[in-house]
């Protein structure tokens, strides 16, 4: 049995890999499907079984990706490989709790009460949190990402040169006269590619951007990112002192927001691509706090649903647009109460 279950893996890791545009519209396919019916189910148990579905969907995603990105790593030296797992398996969790996160929230709400909820919730932010730091601290992460693992670009993943992993950006960007220490962090410059004697300087390598933005007044950003991350837990506290609804607990969490985007803007042209559109992701992000409460009930609930009942005089566009008018009271409570990352 276990013998034809490694074989079926097999026949599938093959056929992800060899079929990976088409995967993406299947998964795609079953995603929107998923956000439909969210719009067409409201009671407590439909809300678990929606839930379910997206998780799974956004599950099936990373577990196909994860296929893919073995199969490319497979065609590099072991000395990559190592590298690329050092980190990889504590991303990968997190990934993966972050696409179950609201789905375990919905049962334990539905298993142990709205108040007893919190419990599961404050552990689940702890643990992210937890791992988020030692992503911060040990490996040197720049900035934390989400997801950890970011999803593959899978029309061009194989037209990447053969020499060159493109799932490994700090092993791309790292200069070839220079070489990272695993352990400090450190770029130093290679004995094998070093210049003849007479035209060296003996000054310290060119740092790549990224190296140059984590080195440059290192504490502020460190302590931006520090607080970026611990923001879920501080938003907890603060929600036990004052309560869900109140203005406190809600300035709070934006005035951290603001804060850590603010010094990395300072130090935007220090940062990579890939850090900038992270950013760039937390700018966009900041429009949600329309969707959290307080200000959600008082201001935000009868603009967004006047605006949506006059989108509803388009032609056909009730059948899309309805269901998720009826549907955003219900959307706002389970997604946007929490201040998470």
């Amino acid at each position: 049995m276990a013998l034809n279950l490694k074989t079926l893996f097999k026949q599938y890791a093959k056929f992800i890999a060899d079929n990976a545009e088409t995967c993406s519209d299947i998964e795609m396919m079953t995603k929107y499907f998923g956000y439909f019916i969210s719009g067409k189910l409201s009671n407590d148990g439909s809300n678990i079984l929606t839930e379910a579905m997206l998780s799974f969907s956004n599950l099936l995603v990373v577990f196909n990706d994860q296929i893919i990105r073995r199969e490319v790593i497979n065609r590099h030296d072991d000395d990559s490989r190592e590298r690329y797992d050092e980190e990889h398996k504590l991303k990968l969790f997190l990934t993966i709790l972050d696409n179950l996160e609201v789905l375990i929230e919905l049962t334990s709400k539905k298993m142990f009460g709205n108040k007893r909820k919190f419990i599961v919730i404050f552990i689940i932010q702890t643990v992210k949190c937890v791992g988020r730091l030692v992503l911060l601290i040990k490996y040197k992460n720049r900035i934390s990402q989400t997801p950890a693992i970011e999803y593959l670009d899978r029309k061009n993943i194989f037209k990447q040169t053969q020499n060159t992993s493109p799932l490994q950006p700090e092993l791309n960007q790292t200069s070839s006269i220079t070489l990272k220490l695993k352990r400090s962090g450190k770029t130093i410059r290679k004995v094998s590619n070093a210049p003849p004697i007479y035209s060296r300087n003996f000054k310290a390598p060119e740092l790549e951007s990224s190296d140059r933005f984590y080195s440059l007044n290192h504490t502020a950003i460190k302590n931006a990112e520090i607080m970026y991350v611990l923001k879920p837990m501080l938003h907890l506290g603060s929600v036990a002192a004052f309560g869900y609804k109140s203005w406190k607990s809600y300035f709070f969490p934006l005035l951290l927001d603001t804060y850590s985007i603010y010094i990395y803007y300072k130090y935007r042209n220090y940062m990579t691509s890939d850090q900038k559109r992270e950013l760039s992701r937390r700018c966009v992000n900041m429009l949600l706090y329309i969707l959290r409460s307080p200000f959600y009930d008082k201001y935000s609930a009868d603009k967004i649903d006047s605006f949506m009942r006059a989108l509803n005089n388009i032609p056909f566009a009730r059948f899309i647009v309805e269901p998720y008018r009826q549907y955003l009271p219900n959307y706002q409570d389970t997604y946007f109460y929490m201040f998470s990352n």
